[in-house]
């Protein structure tokens, strides 16, 4: 009775906290999301304030800290989002980073962290239907991995509630997770971050807020380090099965074009295609979680 009291006292301080944190974020910070061009549909929506993944990082502050693995997770998350923060800053002054700026980022955080699994951990290898024990495969193959699944995860970010939702069920699925391997030191992050999350959807459903980089960064590094140091990355892969499928759409496009001379779909990522064949957004948002479930279903058998 002790442990339910204190879960809802915790879960109640969590909302609150958050509704403060989006006061002074809604108060303080006045950078807006860019329209895209592309997207003609987009041109009705109002000026609605980015940078709304910063109500994320309190949520880091519940991993307890009591292991080398909490750690590390929580500085490659925070350095992550904070790169996001910087793209997000660097948009706002009409300026980009370049697409070789984010890879060569990303796959020097994928190669510290293949590094710390393989030396540090012993955790070099890899599970491809077989366990493949080889440190040298594992540092070689693992930064691929984090590219790929962190570009999966942010592209995905196009759309209201888009990220957002199946973010909610993986996560969901990551607390069941860690409750059968007993990881316990992890599950009140989890539960903050979904409160949190939970809080921002809220008001990103309702035009009020974005997530922008710093968030969509903040959730790719979250899950993407969290599988490599967890050892569940083929389990991450089907329960980002919405993401891979959003990227997968991005590849055929460009191969498709370059091949054929013809477009697969009107737009990619597959959720623009959606939004210009008439689909709603909460029917986008409805696919999108059915197969998210899906996912995060099958990722027990891993």
């Amino acid at each position: 009775m002790k442990a339910f009291y204190f879960l809802c006292a915790f879960i109640t301080i969590n909302i609150l906290f958050y509704y403060v944190i989006y006061y002074l974020f809604n108060k303080y910070i006045n950078i807006y999301e860019k329209i895209n061009n592309y997207i003609t549909h987009h041109f009705n929506k109002p000026k609605i304030k980015t940078m709304g993944g910063i109500m994320f990082w309190p949520s880091l502050s519940f991993l307890v800290t009591i292991n080398i693995n909490t750690i590390i997770l929580k500085i490659f998350i925070y350095l992550f989002s904070l790169y996001g923060a910087f793209d997000d800053y660097y948009k706002m002054n009409n300026k980009t980073l370049s697409w070789n700026t984010a890879i060569i980022v990303v796959l020097t955080f994928g190669l510290i962290i293949s590094l710390y699994n393989a030396l540090y951990l012993n955790q070099g290898y890899l599970i491809l239907f077989i366990m493949i024990k080889s440190n040298f495969l594992y540092i070689l193959l693992a930064p691929i991995y984090y590219l790929c699944m962190t570009t999966s995860i942010n592209i995905t970010d196009g759309i209201n509630g888009g990220l957002g939702f199946p973010s909610l069920i993986i996560i969901a699925s990551l607390i069941i997770r860690f409750i059968i391997m007993k990881q316990f030191i992890v599950l009140y992050s989890l539960i903050s971050l979904f409160i949190s999350l939970s809080v921002f959807l809220y008001y990103n459903m309702n035009n009020k807020l974005f997530m922008g980089n710093v968030g969509s960064y903040f959730l790719a590094g979250y899950f993407t380090s969290m599988a490599m140091i967890y050892k569940i990355e083929i389990a991450m892969i089907f329960m980002s099965l919405m993401f891979v499928i959003e990227s997968f759409s991005v590849v055929l496009q460009l191969l498709s074009v370059k091949i054929r001379k013809k477009k697969i779909f009107k737009f990619t990522p597959i959720h623009h295609h959606f939004e210009l064949i008439g689909y709603s957004n909460k029917k986008i948002l409805l696919i999108m979680s059915c197969i998210t479930v899906i996912g995060c279903a099958l990722s027990f058998l891993f």
